[in-house]
């Protein structure tokens, strides 16, 4: 029997059993007795349902998630994130943008949380000038969290699930560009030349340079790098990355080129086991690239001796920061260098996927892959090839006109050449049995004279009379016809 009681608080407390036939203790929070009676019997009677099968233990479940603020389901969402092992960067920037549209969309509970509501808020975003990348990135991450409450059973079915995002490639704010080799050569050139920038010596910063630009790894990866992650005896040499610094999460083995191998034994020898090689800022890298940027342009604008040549080179987009197509050249730049240089290299798809380490090749040849016009002159070139022979038709089609040369001039100009007394090439035929129809000596008679049959307009005998090669009539050969 359901029971009332107060604290030294305010508010009444209710007794009642519950669903697994223990008394449980609960708050009413209301400092009314009858209300607090009547809660504390509605809730031994909803126990005695579930405990009895009369009910979905599931709708109780649903019920008391619904009564919990959005904030608390947030802070359990960020908890399941971090021990799934996702880097602490992904769940900052995923909860972030979960927070920003419940705020956004003023929703409490889980039912305020609703496809229209979260349309609305990144309308919203929108309009604030965010380009359309980030708003389906923060589209992505509401998405996961609305699929992890119906996962964990906090609510009956994600209403999120059939939102889609939109086309990022027609509000492209950030378009970066491959680097030709003399743009590396001189940007690690200027590297090693180069003061200490950001805490970095100018040699690592040449070597952060070469690496990214010959494995293709991004800034992270590249910072979790230690002398045990290179292996440069092996056939060929590899460098391996952790899968806890990795972006899909894998253990990563990536071959390199032997010369670059032959760069980096020097290096890796003076550097102390165990610890990381490269204090690249990952969050920085790109202004650190393109303080080196600046410097290499400089002293190529320098190397010039006329002043025509200098004025050439200060409009040239070359070892420029952004070119003339707004195209930047930060540090994962070097990552579209890479995966650029493999696919002109005339690797097959599924190989460039695999160095590029995607998950569809669609990434690697759309996003990475950046073609020069002289990576296209071969193509063009291989379209070139010998033109075939004219063939020469039977003189039995050239007597009819149908592949003449005379065949698409008009009628009255072909009769006004037979008047003057022309003789045109094909004026001599042979039939079926190979026999030579035509002027002179040895004419036979036409089918027609062999069966004495009376011929039609002209065609009285085989002998020319000026008005060149006559056209076989089928009507005459068949009596069918």
């Amino acid at each position: 029997m359901a029971s009332v009681w107060k604290r030294k608080g305010p508010y009444y407390y209710a007794t009642f059993k519950g669903a697994d036939g223990r008394f449980k203790h609960r708050s009413c929070r209301t400092t009314d007795k009858r209300t607090a009676m009547r809660m504390a019997e509605r809730w031994e009677l909803e126990a005695a349902d579930l405990r009895e099968g009369r009910t979905d233990p599931r709708a109780q479940r649903y019920r008391e998630h619904e009564a919990q603020k959005l904030e608390r389901h947030i802070a359990d969402f960020e908890t399941m994130l971090r021990a799934k092992g996702n880097t602490e960067g992904h769940v900052k920037e995923t909860v972030a943008h979960v927070r920003r549209v419940v705020g956004m969309s003023t929703a409490e509970q889980l039912s305020d949380l609703t496809p229209d509501a979260v349309r609305k808020a990144i309308a919203d975003i929108r309009e604030q000038g965010r380009a359309l990348r980030t708003c389906n990135a923060i589209l992505r991450s509401v998405k996961t969290f609305a699929g992890w409450l119906e996962a964990d059973g906090r609510t009956r079915r994600n209403d999120l699930k059939h939102l889609s995002g939109f086309n990022a490639d027609t509000d492209r704010r950030r378009v970066r560009r491959d680097l030709t080799p003399e743009e590396m050569e001189r940007l690690t050139d200027a590297a090693e030349r180069g003061p200490l920038v950001m805490g970095m010596s100018g040699g690592d910063r040449a070597m952060a340079y070469r690496l990214a630009a010959g494995t293709g790894f991004r800034a992270s990866e590249l910072a979790s790098l230690t002398p045990a992650s290179f292996d440069l005896d092996a056939d060929p040499p590899v460098v391996r990355v952790a899968a806890a610094y990795t972006k899909r999460r894998r253990d990563d083995e990536q071959p390199i080129r032997t010369q670059l191998a032959e760069r980096l034994r020097p290096w890796l020898a003076e550097r102390p086991a165990g610890q990381r090689l490269l204090a690249l800022p990952e969050k920085k890298a790109a202004r650190l690239m393109r303080a080196d940027l600046r410097r290499a342009r400089a002293w190529w604008i320098k190397e010039t001796k006329g002043l025509t040549e200098r004025r050439e080179r200060r409009k040239s987009p070359f070892l420029r920061y952004a070119d003339d197509a707004g195209r930047v050249a930060d540090f994962h730049s070097l990552r579209h260098t890479y995966v650029s240089r493999v696919v002109a290299s005339g690797a097959s798809v599924k190989v460039a996927q695999e160095l590029a380490r995607h998950s569809t090749p669609t990434l690697t040849i759309g996003r990475y892959a950046h073609v020069r016009l002289h990576d296209l002159t071969p193509a063009l070139n291989a379209l070139d090839g010998p033109v075939p022979p004219a063939v020469e038709q039977p003189l039995q089609l050239a007597a009819t006109g149908t592949d003449d040369a005379d065949a698409d001039e008009p009628r009255a100009v072909n009769a006004q050449k037979n008047q003057r007394g022309t003789t045109r090439p094909d004026a001599t035929r042979r039939n079926e049995k190979g026999q030579v129809h035509g002027e002179g000596e040895g004419c036979k008679p036409l089918p027609h004279a062999a069966q004495n049959k009376t011929p039609r307009g002209n065609a009285g005998s085989c002998e020319s009379e000026g008005d060149g090669t006559r056209t076989r009539n089928l009507r005459i050969d068949s009596p069918v016809l």
